[in-house]
């Protein structure tokens, strides 16, 4: 998925909706959804393993935890 959307990725990260995605690094915005698996420092979707910034880990970790609520 390789677009290029000619905008900062903060910009991006405003646009769309805060409950069903998470800023995960500085380069990469990923929907709850499509997270297949998680660990300390990185993050699957899709087969793919994405890492997590350290200033990114709190809240990921504090929507994964909402979402699975949710889900449960």
């Amino acid at each position: 998925m390789d677009k290029y959307f000619g905008q900062k990725i903060s910009i991006l990260e405003e646009l769309l909706p805060e409950n069903k995605f998470v800023r995960i690094h500085r380069s990469f915005i990923v929907g709850l959804t499509k997270i297949d698996s998680f660990y300390s420092y990185s993050i699957e979707v899709a087969g793919h393993e994405l890492p997590i910034g350290r200033n990114y880990k709190q809240d990921v970790q504090k929507k994964l935890k909402a979402e699975r609520l949710q889900i449960d």
